[in-house]
């Protein structure tokens, strides 16, 4: 079973780093606008070709479109995988030819198909209708309704077919159909199989084990069973929307000073039930992973969420990226996942440690009296960060005018409306929501002029943002 456990492989470690939305750009009679485009080559062993109208025969390989009318076939050698735009996942094995007459986004698909032996999943369309599947074959036309099939054409039954129906993994069985001119048959059971022996003879049912399902047809058998997952559906075009920008975490005692900063997309907005393969595949240094959450609370840095492993996500879950940046000034960190054929990418720099814009408006006040700034509330950013002032007149003999300087942290959640202090040249730890606030002096004495304070925000040594409050005598 070399062939497709490497097309498997293929397929999980080996997408395409980037890939077109399918444009609409033709009309079909009778039918919505929509493309030609129909899907795409997840992946591909050569010996795979198709013939296209005006074009002749070409070699498919990963990331070739499929359009309507395509006939796709593949030699002793040759397989592939196809990812349609409903969902649909075929594997096609060595010594096979079929062609997509038509498929769309959700609403009809019709394939024919001349030899070969093929697994898929269906998608949105064969949910969505009882005669919208339908595969046409030169012993009889099979209807599926939402299921996973084999269907093996002029190889076991050298004049015949054999339509397998499979469980879904989640234990949901569909059903499936095959009609010719002497009669239909259908089936819903798990396992059960239509026969058709020859061209003209009356489709039967014949039970099939597990067991020889794999033995005869294991390489597509180990397709389905990992290309899929959990689940039953394999989007390729998953669309994301843009959440919480930008996060920060402290760092762990048992880490590197690098700071751990997590920022999350979602959700996921696919074929519904559907899902589609996650693969981190390159982060510049440092460490890096993605968490899948159904929830848009940001996973904490320590979940045990957290992998670099192939995975999936499900339609309406939350894609997150975690990783330690880079110190050096200036650096940035270049981080990309695959999500089914769409490529998701990150470039963390020093901006995405700044959780807002702090403001302070300049004050005067009176000498000998203490002033407030303006109050801000920390947004933008999930974990805590450490907060400090720095007065440049803590110093040559002023420790008394140094002594008036105070950061007040009103915490988020406080009803008692108590604010905690702290002097300058020392630090406490904020979350969002606080509420900050300055308290000094003007200056009165031998340096007559503006007092200007820092106010620091710190994610573990890297500065997050900073500014400066100035106070001066009222004149």
């Amino acid at each position: 079973m070399p062939r497709l456990i490497s097309l498997v492989l293929c397929l999980l470690l080996a997408l395409p780093a980037h890939a077109e939305q399918y444009v609409l750009r033709r009309t079909i009679p009778g039918q919505d606008d929509l493309s030609a485009h129909v899907g795409m080559v997840l992946a591909a062993n050569p010996g795979a070709t198709v013939t296209r109208e005006g074009e002749g025969m070409t070699d498919l390989a990963e990331r070739s479109k499929i359009y309507q009318g395509d006939t796709i076939k593949t030699d002793g050698s040759g397989s592939l995988v196809i990812g349609f735009i409903d969902g649909t996942n075929l594997a096609i094995d060595p010594n096979s030819t079929i062609t997509i007459d038509f498929h769309n986004s959700g609403s009809r698909g019709l394939w024919s198909i001349l030899e070969g032996i093929y697994a898929f999943v269906s998608g949105a369309i064969a949910k969505s209708g009882e005669d919208a599947m339908v595969i046409n074959t030169p012993v009889g036309t099979i209807g599926v309704r939402g299921t996973a099939v084999i269907i093996d054409l002029f190889h076991t039954l050298p004049s015949g077919m054999q339509v397998i129906l499979l469980p879904d993994p989640d234990g949901h069985v569909g059903r499936v159909s095959v009609t010719n001119e002497t009669g239909s048959r259908e089936i819903d059971t798990a396992y059960d199989s239509i026969i058709v022996t020859s061209v003209g003879a009356m489709p039967g049912t014949q039970p099939i084990s597990p067991d020889d399902i794999r033995a005869r047809y294991g390489e597509v058998k180990y397709l389905l069973e990992n290309a899929i997952g959990s689940d039953t559906n394999l989007s390729p075009d998953p669309t994301l929307e843009d959440t919480e920008g930008r996060s920060i975490l402290p760092p762990s005692l048992d880490q590197d000073p690098d700071i751990e900063v997590v920022r999350g997309f979602g959700p996921l907005k696919l074929v519904p039930n559907s899902i589609v393969p996650v693969l981190m595949t390159y982060s510049s240094g440092g460490s890096h992973g993605y968490c899948v959450t159904d929830s848009a609370a940001q996973p904490p840095a320590s979940d045990n969420c957290w992998s670099m492993y192939p995975g999936h996500a499900r339609s309406g879950q939350y894609f997150w990226f975690k990783a330690t940046t880079i110190t050096s000034p200036g650096a940035t960190r270049q981080i990309e996942a695959l999500l089914g054929i769409q490529t998701v990418s990150w470039q963390l720099g020093t901006r995405d440690y700044v959780p807002n814009t702090l403001s302070f408006t300049s004050s005067e006040g009176v000498a000998g009296t203490s002033i407030m700034s303006n109050t801000q509330t920390l947004e933008g950013f999930t974990g805590a960060l450490t907060i400090s002032i720095d007065d440049p007149f803590a110093f040559d003999g002023y420790s008394e005018i140094f002594a008036e300087t105070v950061l007040r942290v009103l915490r988020a959640g406080n009803d008692n409306n108590t604010w905690e202090e702290t002097p300058a040249q020392a630090s406490t730890t904020v979350q969002p929501g606080d509420r900050i606030q300055l308290r000094a002096m003007p200056l009165d004495g031998p340096v007559a002029a503006a007092r200007q304070i820092m106010v620091k925000l710190m994610a573990g040594d890297i500065p997050a943002t900073s500014a400066t409050w100035t106070v001066q005598l009222a004149p």
